[in-house]
């Protein structure tokens, strides 16, 4: 299927602009990658090569006669070679451009002013001064006051090297000159004032216009330093700096910090020069002008390495100056890098420093060169056959290529199955691609971990164990393989294994099998995952995964299965892979520190490979750009035709009209296919069934249908660009027209048949009119039966009548309306789901949908806005049900009406803080448990937000989430009275959490979240801030410690010493009996009160509940007096006396349900000052209580014997309550000292300091 001119049209500008944008955001591959599919598309439908026949059916139908697009392109694809030092390539670029554009054309003006750039990169000063004067005087006739000012500054770094070369002064005056010329010009452009048309464009001039002044200021340093004006040298250069930090752009805050580290070298400030030159991020000044090869550079480069720069440093992509040297073929800043490398690493580091880079240029070529072209064939039957091919081929003809990747190997399956265990290299049963007939081979590529040791095998390192169930289970998946993919011909099939593919034995054949790994699963038609608990732990598993994945989503040729236990744990499965699990080199295992930068090189090279959604560019700086995706959901009228679409790139700032769909991904089985038609291509993006059960729900019949869907505008597997889109869900689900909330699937409490997907959205329909019906109080509708609101008022529950307006009529629902009412709000599953609760918030109209089935969130609204009347959901069966009903159900809307309402309100105080949100919503699920953070934050004040960043690991983003609500705060509630925490500490935490950071994903109940209200005040009310983070895992506090529990011989939890069903007379008893009570009437050492009456209060926490408050002055007076009346009262009673008849005299106290509750989850103990105390359950012996700035209630700490920064280390284990320093009491007479907190304990009785360290991690 051709395009329509107009389609070639708008392809073309699509990819151009992506293109541009890349470029200015400094994504120089990706602005390859675009830049060439739009010339690409310009050689392919214009020009003499289209069809001359005449007929219609040539290629020079599709695309406007054009040829300008071409050299206009160029022009664009001049400057990103430019940039990636290959000036040669540039070159041929630009020429071609500046001869074939018109005078009068802007993009001449563009490839002038880049020529002349590189003309003074190559020397060629006076063709460089040629194309600058003609650049000027062509700007100047057009009025292009942008392209003068580059003139401008261009002529001023000529005259600047003129000087240089005869060290005439003359030119160096007029250089400056010029300079101070282009600075000025550039000031008048940054005026955003001055400047008609489009507010975007508006603002790339602005910021083009700072990135150049930027330079200027740069170049002047240069010049001044040439004077000998070592003051304004600095000053200019720090003026640039300050321009270039606010492009954002890595590679000209680099530049600056040459120019910057240089002025102040030569003024003599060596330390603060080379903190220039050796940056924390990576991104050095070495690198940053070893991209562009020139005599000029090399130089700068020689004086940075003589000022101690360091060369090995590599940036977040990966790359350190050597690669990108390598990279653009220049040898002569090879020789200086490579000689400064050898000042600092022995010489086999320096060799394999150079290997690396060189293989780097390889692995680029490889997987953009000669990989994506064939892959990009319409013929997926064969294209990964001629992958094959192409990649021998180049081989054969590349003897560098050929010395750092081996040839493509496999293992016929016959073979493998009959070997009986993991075949090796060396057994013979390896063959290399080109040996036999192989142009039918269907070649399966096993993923999997290695066994750490194999004892049978002299105790070396082996893939396998004795048993051989690694062998086994590959078996076993392959033959699950062959059943699920019946057009496989099992006579065909192949394995790649790198035991048996990757020499063992020649460590230089083995480095080229390992350098080829990625490329060999390229040319494998499948993969299979053998997944173990550790395998997405493991970087080279996510390397090769994150490879399958974009070469399945974006080419259709290879697919990929996951051989995985079962939910239940009965045995394996083979399952298509998980496309929604989000993966990062940042965030796995390697062996080898040392090999993570290959790996992350790796993973982006793979990223770039993905075609499935074209890369979105970041917004510029300053400039109010927000791009994403929306699906064109294509009409049918048949629910059969398959899901097509289109993919757009838009921007908010426009005010696109679109829906958002809100539903849960369910299964993580992508086996339904959405179709992407482009460029006369049909794509396809696969996706779960339940996506594909919405799509075709609400695909309209005869017009289109925009939406924004996340699993197919976002893509999923770039961590970087998902980061972006997470944090711009405010903003998308903020301005679409509607929130389509997609109801299913469901989920369901027992194993019994469910009801086909059309019956139960029948179900959900009904369900939908049912409460609709009761919004409107249609008293027709409800209920079979009446009762007068007297016989309604007559039921009690505790003590208290049911309904409190005995003035209305109410009515009976049946069970079955009530169950439907259970279904339509509590078993679809989007209501447990984090992202679903914050689109929910977010949408101006939200629209429930099941089926064809709609309701409207203003029903519910005005339902819960009217107050729950439970008096609608009488049955038969008994009030109890019905209270579970109302307080089960409607829990989970009621709180997004809670969230909609503040949002509605405008309101920045605590109900937005990230802390009350995140705590709203803890009992919400997420396939990531990242995304219990960055799932909400949409819904958190602006200023209390943490970036969204997929690159760190989910400990990391905890860790971050923590600090920044201390910091927010100024206090440790979210430690100390975590509503996350439980006493029971039954939940397993993130790997590498320390024992202070919240555990965002545990779905505990603080029962100690009632501190938050202000009801206790044990330690002073702030704490320092910003805190102190150490090491990314040791909090740095200030404290006090004053005594340390211990237990009891033989108990471990309240619950066992003071069980549940033990009366007030008999806990009294039992404290006798453990010698806590040995004189009933001592006074407490803390308080001075009764020791009976100091345990009760202890156990009940001084409080009362439900609600749970403190007990006042007057409340401890009466509870002291009704204590001691139960005891006679109850000890008067007859032995057989039921426990409901002795309830009736405890709940005189009102206290006695926080005793309930109590006892069921904390631990009591004393501590070794006598006092009595509650804490969590894993209280021990030998940990000791203390008291933090900030803290509410005191903590218990464990030692962990180390320190960091001479500070004692100490693991968090509970917060505590200790009878008689709840308010203070504990700060009297003892004075404070400076210091940090950990996670861990002391034991002495004076001020603390403590800090909270990796090795207190909770486990």
């Amino acid at each position: 299927m051709s395009a329509s001119p107009t389609e070639a049209r708008d392809t073309w500008e699509r990819l151009y602009q992506q293109g541009l944008a890349h470029a200015r955001a400094n994504e120089l591959e990706e602005a390859l990658l675009a830049h060439r599919g739009a010339l690409a598309l310009c050689e392919h439908v214009g020009g003499p090569s289209t069809s001359s026949s005449g007929d219609g059916d040539g290629h020079g139908d599709t695309l406007p006669q054009q040829p300008n697009l071409r050299y206009v392109v160029l022009a664009s694809l001049g400057y990103v070679y430019r940039m990636l030092g290959r000036l040669a390539s540039a070159l041929e670029c630009l020429e071609e451009a500046e001869r074939n554009l018109p005078r009068g054309d802007p993009g001449r003006l563009k490839a002038l002013g880049e020529l002349a750039v590189v003309y003074r990169h190559l020397e060629r000063l006076d063709d460089a001064k040629r194309a600058c004067e003609e650049q000027y005087e062509a700007a100047r006739e057009l009025g292009l006051e942008h392209e003068m000012e580059r003139a401008v500054g261009n002529l001023g770094m000529v005259n600047y090297q003129m000087f240089l070369l005869g060290g005439d002064t003359a030119y160096l005056d007029l250089a400056i000159r010029q300079l101070q010329e282009r600075v000025e010009r550039c000031r008048r452009l940054r005026s955003a004032v001055e400047m008609p048309g489009d507010p975007r464009d508006r603002a790339v001039r602005v910021q083009s216009a700072t990135a150049r002044e930027a330079i200027a200021f740069a170049r002047l340093s240069l010049c001044y330093s040439a004077q000998g004006d070592r003051a304004r040298a600095i000053e200019a250069a720090i003026e640039g700096q300050g321009l270039s930090i606010l492009s954002r752009d890595p590679s000209k805050i680099a530049f600056s910090r040459f120019y910057v580290g240089r002025a102040l070298f030569l003024d003599g400030q060596k330390e603060a020069a080379i903190a220039q030159l050796n940056p924390a991020d990576g991104y050095t000044p070495i690198a940053a002008l070893s991209k562009e090869p020139c005599e000029e550079y090399r130089g700068y480069i020689s004086e940075m390495i003589a000022a101690g720069a360091d060369v090995t440093l590599r940036d977040k992509t990966g790359y350190s100056a050597l690669d990108y040297a390598v990279y653009n073929g220049d040898e002569l800043t090879q020789k200086i890098l490579i000689e400064a490398l050898r000042q600092q690493l022995s010489h086999e580091e320096v060799e394999q420093h150079r290997l690396e880079s060189t293989l780097r240029k390889g692995h680029r070529e490889l997987f953009q060169d000669i990989l994506r072209p064939v892959l990009l064939q319409p013929d997926k039957k064969t294209s990964v056959n001629q992958l094959r091919r192409a990649y021998a081929e180049t081989l054969a003809s590349d003897e560098e290529k050929a010395r750092q990747f081996d040839k493509f190997k496999y293992v016929r399956f016959e073979d493998f199955a009959r070997c009986g265990r993991l075949p090796r290299g060396t057994d013979n049963w390896t063959r290399c691609f080109g040996d036999d007939a192989d142009d039918d081979l269907f070649v399966i590529f096993m993923s999997y971990t290695w066994a750490k040791e194999n004892s049978g095998n002299g105790g070396e390192i082996s893939p396998d164990d004795e048993e051989n169930t690694k062998y086994q289970q590959m078996i076993s998946a392959v033959q699950s393989f062959f059943e699920a993919n019946p057009d496989v011909d099992p006579a065909a099939v192949c394995i790649w294994l790198d035991w048996a593919c990757i020499d063992q034995v020649d460590k230089d054949v083995q480095a080229r099998g390992v350098s080829a790994l990625p490329i060999s699963l390229a040319q494998c038609n499948a993969m299979i995952s053998i997944t173990e608990e550790t395998y997405y732990e493991r970087a080279w598993c996510c390397v090769e995964v994150i490879t399958i994945r974009a070469l399945q989503r974006s080419y259709g040729a290879h697919r990929w299965h996951e051989y995985e236990y079962d939910g239940a744990g009965r045995g394996r499965v083979l399952r298509k892979g998980s496309l929604d699990r989000v993966l990062s080199v940042a965030a796995t295992k390697v062996s080898f520190e040392s090999d993570r930068p290959k790996l992350k090189f790796l993973e982006r090279q793979a990223m770039l490979l993905d075609n499935a959604a074209p890369p979105l560019p970041p917004p510029d700086p300053g400039s109010a750009a927000r791009p994403i995706r929306l699906l064109r959901l294509l009409p049918a009228t048949d629910a059969s035709t398959p899901l097509q679409g289109e993919l757009k790139q838009v921007d908010l700032s426009d005010a696109p009209r679109y829906e958002a769909l809100s539903y849960v991904w369910g299964d993580p089985v992508f086996d339904h296919e959405l179709h992407i038609l482009e460029d006369g291509n049909d794509d396809v993006v696969n996706i779960t069934n339940n996506l594909s059960l919405a799509l075709r729900r609400l695909r309209l019949a005869g017009e289109p249908r925009t939406l924004w869907v996340d699993a197919v505008c976002i893509n999923q597997d770039d961590a970087e660009e998902r980061g972006r889109q997470v944090a711009m869900m405010q903003a998308i689900f903020g301005s679409c027209e509607c929130c389509l909330a997609w109801l299913g699937p469901f989920s369901h409490e027992d194993d019994r048949p469910r009801r086909p997907e059309r019956a139960e959205e029948g179900y959900m329909a009904r369900a939908m009119d049912t409460f609709e019906r009761i919004a409107v109080h249609d008293a027709g509708f409800l209920g079979s039966k009446r009762e007068t609101a007297e016989s309604i008022a007559s039921m009690h529950r505790g003590g208290r009548p049911i309904h409190a307006d005995p003035a209305k009529h109410h009515y009976l629902l049946s069970r079955e309306e009530t169950m439907m009412l259970s279904f339509l709000f509590r078993r679809a599953k989007l209501w447990e789901r984090t992202w679903c609760a914050q689109e929910f918030s977010l949408s101006p109209r939200l629209l429930l949908v099941a089926g064809d089935a709609r309701l409207d969130w203003e029903w519910v609204e005005s339902f819960l806005d009217s107050g729950l009347r439970s008096n609608v959901f009488h049955g038969s069966f008994g009030h109890g049900w019905v209270m579970q009903i109302i307080g089960q159900s409607f829990s989970s809307p009621k709180r997004i009406q809670e969230q909609r309402r503040i949002l509605r309100g405008g309101s920045a105080d605590d109900a937005s803080t990230l802390m009350e949100v995140l705590a709203r919503f803890r009992h919400l699920e997420s396939a990531d448990p990242r995304d219990m953070v960055f799932g909400l934050l949409g819904l958190v004040d602006p200023s209390m937000r943490v970036p969204v960043d997929y690159t760190k690991t989910t400990a990391e983003v905890f860790v971050q989430t923590t600090a920044a609500i201390i910091n927010s705060r100024g206090d440790l509630d979210a430690i100390c009275q975590s509503p996350w925490f439980s006493s029971r500490n039954d939940t397993r935490p993130p790997e590498g959490l320390p024992s202070w950071a919240i555990d965002f994903a545990s779905h505990n109940a603080g029962d100690l979240v009632s501190a938050q209200q202000g009801i206790f005040a044990a330690g002073r009310s702030q704490c320092q801030t910003p805190c102190q983070v150490i090491g990314g895992v040791a909090l740095k506090c200030r404290g006090r410690r004053f005594g340390g529990p211990v237990s009891a011989p033989g108990v471990d939890t309240a619950k066992h010493r003071f069980p549940t069903y033990m009366g007030p007379e008999e806990v009294i008893a039992e404290g006798r009996r453990l010698g806590y009570l040995k004189d009933p009437d001592e006074p407490y050492p803390a308080t001075g009160e009764r020791t009976t009456q100091a345990l009760w209060r202890t156990l009940v926490m001084d409080c009362t509940a439900y609600p749970t408050r403190r007990l006042t002055a007057e409340q401890v007076q009466e509870e002291t007096k009704s204590l001691d009346g139960i005891l006679d009262e109850v000890s008067a009673l007859p032995k057989d006396t039921m426990w409901r008849e002795k309830e009736k005299f405890y709940r005189k106290l009102h206290s006695y349900m926080m005793l309930r509750r109590n006892r069921e989850t904390w631990h009591f103990f004393t501590t070794d000052d006598g006092r009595f105390a509650l804490g969590g359950s894993e209280v021990r012996e030998g940990d000791v209580v203390a008291v933090l700035d900030g803290a509410k209630v005191p903590v218990v700490l464990r030692p962990t014997g180390e320190s960091m920064d001479g500070v004692e280390c100490c693991r968090f284990v509970s917060p505590a309550y200790v009878h008689g320093s709840m308010d203070g009491d504990v700060d009297k007479g003892i004075s404070w000292r400076a210091g940090n907190f950990s996670s861990k304990n002391t034991r002495d009785a004076k001020t603390r300091d403590y800090t909270f360290t990796k090795a207190l991690i909770k486990s």
